[in-house]
């Protein structure tokens, strides 16, 4: 529970707290004339590239803490980059397929890349 509780703290400070995706889209893309956009009463940088990396060693529950974080991210799109996805592309190569899905990813923030 600690854990837990410290990772949706990171995630609080990196990714912004927004409630609906047409809201964040604005702030993702930047629909302002500056560099930060107003939602509500919030001001948000106009452009947010967060990262987060789960690490440790196998076993130490990475799998259902990233479960409890990315249901913390429900606003966000969810992409998955597994060896299934990029084999289910048909022709196209794994590399032309992981491309695909990062510029989907791009074209609809926020948007979580797992």
């Amino acid at each position: 529970a600690h854990t837990l509780q410290q990772a949706l703290a990171a995630v609080g400070r990196i990714f912004p707290p927004l409630g609906s995706a047409g809201a964040a889209r604005s702030a993702f893309r930047g629909t302002g004339a500056g560099l930060c956009v107003d939602v509500g009463t919030v001001s948000y940088p106009a452009v947010c590239r967060p990262r987060l990396l789960l690490h440790g060693a196998a076993g130490n529950g990475q799998t259902p803490l990233a479960a409890a974080l990315l249901h913390a991210l429900e606003h966000c799109h969810l992409y998955s980059l597994d060896l299934a996805s990029l084999a289910a592309a048909g022709h196209a190569t794994a590399a032309e397929a992981c491309a695909r899905l990062l510029a989907e990813a791009c074209r609809t923030p926020p948007a979580v890349v797992m």
